[in-house]
This record gives C-alpha cells, sequence and structure tokens, in this order.
C-alpha cells in the first residue's frame, strides 16, 4: 500500500515483498590448522552411512517475505529500508538436521571411503558437536529435519532514477 503522507509531512511508501529465488552455499568450519574447509565432503551428519540421509543441492530455493518503506529525498532521490524473512528449501543450511552421529562413526566411514586419515581425523573434529555442549551424545536429536532453516536480512539503500520523467519517483507517493 502506498500512503502519502504522515504526521510530519514527510511523502513516504511502504511496500510488501513477495518472491522466490535461489540460493548458492558451502557450509565452512575451521579447523585447528587455522584454514576453512568445506564440510559438505566431510559428511558430518552421516550423509552416506545410513541410506536415508543424502547430501543436499548446493543449490536451494528461497522464498522471500518482507516489508519495506521507501521515503522521497529529491524528485528522482529517495532513500529505503526492508525486512525481510527467507525460507529455504533446506534443513542443512547449518550442517546440522535430524539426530547427532558419533564422530568415531564418521570418522570410519570418511576413512572407508577416502583411505585419508587427515581427511577422517578433520571430518571427527567437525562432526564432534560435544565441544559446544558436552552432554551430547549420539542418536540425541540435533535438528529438527521438519522444519526448514529461514534467515532474516535488513537491507538499507538508496533508489536514483536515472533518466525518464521529469519526477518520477514523485508519481509513486501520488
Amino acid at each position: 500500500f502506498k500512503s502519502r503522507v504522515v504526521r510530519s509531512k514527510v511523502p513516504f511508501s511502504m511496500y510488501l515483498i513477495l518472491g522466490a529465488g535461489g540460493l548458492w552455499y558451502d557450509c565452512k568450519g575451521k579447523y585447528t590448522d587455522g584454514e576453512w574447509y568445506s564440510l559438505r565432503k566431510l559428511n558430518t551428519e552421516g550423509q552416506g552411512i545410513i541410506s536415508t540421509r543424502k547430501a543436499p543441492s548446493m543449490i536451494q530455493g528461497v522464498g522471500v517475505l518482507g516489508l519495506g518503506i521507501k521515503r522521497l529525498i529529491l524528485p528522482s532521490l529517495a532513500i529505503k529500508a526492508e525486512a525481510s524473512m527467507r525460507l529455504t528449501s533446506t534443513d542443512y543450511l547449518d550442517e546440522v538436521s535430524t539426530t547427532y552421529f558419533s564422530p568415531e562413526s564418521i570418522y570410519d566411514h570418511v576413512l572407508q571411503e577416502t583411505g585419508d586419515a587427515d581427511q577422517a581425523e578433520m571430518a571427527k573434529y567437525f562432526a564432534d558437536g560435544t565441544r559446544l555442549d558436552a552432554t551430547l551424545t549420539p542418536g540425541q536429536i540435533r535438528g529438527n529435519a521438519l522444519k526448514r532453516d529461514a534467515y532474516f536480512t535488513v537491507q538499507l539503500g538508496i533508489c536514483y532514477v536515472i533518466s525518464g520523467k521529469k519526477q518520477p519517483l514523485r508519481n509513486s507517493f501520488k
């Protein structure tokens, strides 16, 4: 909806944001050597060990819902602020879903699959949730696979019309 004035007699426009899009993501973790590594290849949630746990695609769908407000400064210049919730189609955005898997099982699986003890040790390190929660035990619920991940954004911006009508932004405040 659009509003012409507020109490201060400043023209502004409010709008609803609805949309859909996609995202590409690659969750990473900082290892003991200070470097960042992709967690996807390490199967830290037991992907490949249990047939029902498949590695999610790096490309996911996103639904967007939010509100914005735009304030006219000059005839062809405005500032805006937007807040929106992004609802994703994955529960692995943070690389945590379903139940906690034993780091030793992760180590054994990665070692068997790759033959690389260093990679297996790295997988065990990243799979070890007890570094953050000492009460975590294998099989314990660690995430909710029935709810998808979401994130919230706030954006500030400037709108400037390069060419067109003499007062193109003024029209949106009528």
